[in-house]
């Protein structure tokens, strides 16, 4: 069996056994994604909506690293009291498609004509109910469909006053706005929760920690962690001739600490591979030994290590579990990392690479030296990485810790599963590269 094959069979088994739970056990998938990474613990299900941003966490000054790394490293511990406490003031209400609106209005505004306002009725109140349509705009009297979506209430009466006033009414009418029945799209919420079930949430309370509210928390005994998998991967032919650095070339992902770090050592030659479309002006920032190969495909990657003596990721957002960083161990070849977020869970100092201090291109310049100029090191740090990779993350293990949290659910027996469990080992991996 190839390595493709064997890779291809773990995926088909997930898969299957994914498919056989959802199916027995009522788990409703919908919305528009899935947590990947948290199945079978935590599945927040968004009927049509997003629920979290895709933003990343970014330290983007040298004193907000400081305060992180003070804090130290997170004990699990589910405190329900901070959790609720942390939830950020987000502003007035935002009027969505689905709300209705009741408007007080004067009666003057359903007139043409100047002489109703001029007679003194202005102040006779009317009610007027618009639903925001799925374009987000409402009906208003006279002047037809208008765009409110995202505004506030007080935004609204404004802008409803400038429509009408001077072009209709010779003075500015009262126009009072409130909520008569907010859109609530319904939260499916199960797994790891106090209480699972489908709720119904306003659009300011689309938020992680205000659904998981709603079903009363995480239980204290309901987290999971499943470190990503790594395909196997032949090492790499090596030594390396660049310094590599492979990703989305952007900010966050400290690609300025990269081009201060490879001006100040100009003997030693730099490759970036990846898009970087959030940093147009790059190419005429690059420094004379750095150059940049724009986005690769898929089987150009193996090309790539392969002219890597080791590689960089001088991140300055809080990482969670870059891939990169994988791809590079078990190709036998270290890594020199920021030492934030959770890359020193991954990146072991003096074992499979190097950490250096985000922020500071004079740090990560004498790293990059001390690993370049010392091939003995390098060549030991890349060993034991790609042993650790193929250890600890390879697609048996993963898939074993992941069915392990499916049977906290559900026990699933052979009698009850209609598939086959058993897997391929590791010989089988290694025999197959």
């Amino acid at each position: 069996m190839g390595t493709d094959d064997v890779y291809q069979s773990i995926v088909t088994r997930c898969t299957s056994g994914m498919n056989w739970i959802a199916t027995n056990h009522d788990l409703v998938y919908g919305g528009r994604w899935i947590l990947r990474g948290l199945l079978g613990v935590i599945l927040l299900v968004i009927g049509g909506c997003d629920l979290i941003g895709g933003d990343q966490l970014t330290a983007s000054r040298q004193n907000d690293l400081e305060e992180f790394q003070r804090a130290g490293q997170v004990v699990f511990h589910i405190d329900h009291e901070r959790i609720y406490q942390s939830r950020k003031p987000i502003g007035p209400y935002r009027v969505g498609c689905g709300d209705l609106l009741k408007l007080q209005m004067p009666t003057v505004v359903r007139s043409v004509s100047t002489d109703l306002a001029e007679s003194g009725r202005i102040d006779r109140m009317e009610t007027v109910l618009s639903r925001v349509d799925d374009d987000g705009d409402i009906s208003l009297p006279i002047v037809g469909e208008h765009r409110i979506q995202g505004l506030t209430l007080p935004e609204i009466e404004t802008a409803i006053q400038q429509l009408y006033y001077p072009r209709y009414v010779v003075c500015p009418p009262v126009v009072v706005t409130q909520i008569e029945d907010y859109h609530k799209p319904q939260v499916t919420i199960t797994g790891a929760v106090v209480k699972s079930g489908r709720y119904a949430l306003r659009r300011d309370q689309m938020t992680l920690v205000s659904a998981l509210m709603e079903a009363g928390g995480i239980l204290e005994t309901g987290a999971a962690v499943i470190p990503n998998m790594i395909e196997p991967a032949a090492p790499a032919s090596g030594p390396g001739s660049i310094v590599g650095f492979i990703g989305r070339l952007s900010p966050e992902k400290g690609v300025d600490t990269l081009l201060a770090a490879a001006k100040l050592l100009p003997e030693i030659p730099f490759a970036a591979a990846g898009s970087f479309q959030a940093m147009p002006d790059l190419p005429g920032r690059l420094p004379i030994n750095l150059r940049l190969l724009g986005a690769i495909e898929p089987a150009g990657i193996s090309d790539f290590y392969n002219r890597c003596r080791f590689t960089l990721l001088p991140s300055v957002c809080l990482e969670g579990f870059p891939s990169t960083i994988l791809e590079s161990m078990i190709r036998g070849l270290p890594v020199i990392a920021s030492r934030i977020g959770a890359i020193p869970e991954i990146v072991q100092e003096n074992k499979t690479g190097l950490l250096f201090d985000p922020f500071d291109p004079r740090d990560l310049t004498e790293k990059i030296r001390r690993l370049w100029n010392n091939p003995n090191l390098c060549r030991h740090l890349g060993r034991n990485a790609r042993q650790i990779a193929m250890r600890d993350y390879n697609p048996e293990i993963y898939y074993a810790k992941l069915m392990g949290i499916y049977e906290t659910i559900t026990p699933i027996t052979d009698q009850s599963y209609p598939g086959d469990l058993s897997m391929p080992t590791c010989h089988e991996f290694a025999e197959n590269k």
